[in-house]
């Protein structure tokens, strides 16, 4: 009984013998995940990726979060959807 690397597998494959000529391959699929997914966020407004480097906002009036500089009226505080509104 033995473990070994199947030939031309990636890493992930095992061939171990489990008696007089039998075989049993072992297939493992690792899915790794990029973590940078989760740092993406979106404007609560127009629903565009906020860029890295723009600052994001909370509207206190209606409470959408990240609202991002672009959509942000800095004077009035509120998003320009509450702005529109007013």
């Amino acid at each position: 009984m033995g473990t070994r690397q199947a030939a031309g597998s990636p890493n992930t494959s095992r061939v171990t013998t489990v008696g007089d000529g039998n075989l049993a391959v072992t297939h493992n699929t690792t899915n790794t995940t990029n973590n940078l997914n989760a740092l993406e966020e979106y404007c609560a407004t127009e629903y565009h990726r906020v860029q890295g480097g723009l600052q994001v906002f909370q509207c206190p009036a209606c409470h959408k979060r990240p609202v991002c500089e672009w959509h942000f009226d800095q004077v009035r505080k509120l998003c320009l959807v509450c702005v529109e509104e007013t």
